[in-house]
């Protein structure tokens, strides 16, 4: 009995969360749409790109290493 009551309240509850987030995010979205940048202007301009991450080997030398 009371796990149905408990259910019936959050469903009544949640009913309208999904509409109300879908609502918010597209808000969110008309009034951030300048930041966002379409896939042609990234591939014209390469300053508009994440630098790509450069993996530098981590070989340390006897002088560099602390000694216990």
């Amino acid at each position: 009995m009371n796990t149905l009551r408990r259910r019936r309240c959050r469903r009544r509850r949640m009913k309208g969360k999904k509409a109300k987030g879908k609502r918010e995010a597209m808000e969110e979205l008309e009034q951030s749409i300048h930041i966002i940048k379409a896939p042609s202007a990234l591939n014209e301009e390469p300053s508009l790109t994440l630098p790509a991450k450069v993996q530098v080997p981590q070989k340390q030398s006897e002088e560099n290493r602390m000694e216990e």
